[in-house]
């Protein structure tokens, strides 16, 4: 009943998840909706095993399972091996950006980011040509 309701929904969305089986879910049940892989090197996470942490950092899943539209990655964990793949290929957004130096170290690794309580630089060169 909810997805069908989001159908009707006159914006873009798209729905993201660190568990590739609900992309897949997506994936052949509602294939318009955008889908994005959220991936890590899930160090502090006790709940998942060793052979899980290793198949959904290297996002294994992604070609065959949830074929995501973009890639959501730890920015912590950016750049490395895992992504190559995916640059020019879909997005690739950082995640949880802080700072204005993680934003700059990440710049040329990714398409763009997720930001938790900091105004990105884009945003504060903006607000001060508006200032100006």
């Amino acid at each position: 009943k909810t997805l069908k309701w989001q159908f009707n929904i006159p914006a873009e969305y798209a729905i993201a998840s660190f568990n590739p089986e609900t992309l897949e879910w997506f994936k052949n049940n509602a294939p318009k909706i955008k889908r994005g892989q959220f991936s890590s090197f899930f160090r502090n996470n006790d709940s998942l095993s060793g052979l899980k942490k290793y198949a959904l950092r290297k996002m294994i899943y992604n070609k065959k399972v949830s074929e995501p539209n973009f890639i959501i990655y730890n920015g912590i964990d950016m750049p490395n091996k895992y992504l190559r793949k995916y640059y020019g290929v879909v997005p690739v957004l950082a995640y949880t950006i802080k700072t204005e130096g993680e934003e700059l170290r990440l710049k040329g690794f990714c398409d763009n980011f997720i930001y938790d309580d900091y105004t990105p630089l884009s945003q504060k060169k903006n607000k001060t040509i508006i200032e100006e």
